[in-house]
């Protein structure tokens, strides 16, 4: 028997990293004339990407990352809510 929701998460798994990088993508692209905000949501969106962006390439390209690629995307998961308190403090009217 088919399992028609299963067979859907692949592509929604892939519409989300193309989603958050697109996000990231037109946050840089702003980044120049957006102020301190536009440059830490480029920062905090991009990280994101890169974090989302790193299995599936691996998938695609089929071989195991560096080590030292490992560790810089943990440390960019770790950084992220730190990144996202900053983008927001950069909004205005935080406390």
């Amino acid at each position: 028997m088919a399992r028609p929701v299963a067979d859907l998460l692949p592509l929604a798994q892939l519409a989300t990293v193309a989603m958050f990088a697109l996000v990231a993508l037109i946050a840089v692209m702003r980044a120049r004339r957006g102020g301190r905000a536009g440059r830490w949501a480029a920062v905090t969106f991009g990280s994101l990407a890169v974090v989302l962006l790193t299995d599936p390439i691996e998938e695609a390209l089929g071989v195991e990352p560096p080590a030292w690629l490992r560790v810089m995307t943990i440390l960019l998961l770790i950084a992220f809510p730190y990144l996202l308190l900053r983008f927001t403090a950069s909004l205005g009217g935080f406390p």
